[in-house]
């Protein structure tokens, strides 16, 4: 996670999770971006999650827009399942790094332009004790 992203509440496995389905997103979209590495894909992915178009740098995504977005995007794992509204909703405010409640492009492109940490693409399963 980025130095710059604000603390979960909560902890645990929840919070743990969190950061899984960040780690998701973000590899899912840096694989979009990855070919050109320009900044005209960020905002593509952008005006994607931004479905009523309003995304013009102020407005922003809203939390519905983001939660329906990644809901499509099927984030998750077949051992904890599909990300429920509850976790995309924890997700959008991870990402709205200044808490205004809409995530802009600036927001949205510190989380998706760098690349994904190896430690992202797996649910880790702490090992039981023997």
């Amino acid at each position: 996670r980025s130095a710059a992203s604000p603390p979960l509440s909560g902890g645990g496995a929840d919070s743990l999770r969190i950061e899984f389905l960040a780690g998701q997103l973000r590899e899912m979209c840096y694989r979009k971006v990855k070919g050109n590495g320009n900044d005209i894909s960020v905002r593509e992915i952008f005006r994607r999650f931004d479905s009523d178009k309003d995304g013009d740098g102020l407005a922003g995504i809203d939390c519905s827009e983001f939660c329906t977005a990644v809901r499509r995007m099927m984030l998750g794992n077949a051992r904890d399942g599909l990300i429920t509204d509850a976790e995309a909703r924890r997700l959008f405010r991870r990402l709205d790094r200044n808490g205004n409640g809409s995530i802009d492009y600036r927001e949205l492109a510190a989380e998706l332009s760098a690349p994904p940490a190896a430690a992202d693409s797996e649910w880790r399963v702490l090992p039981t004790p023997r």
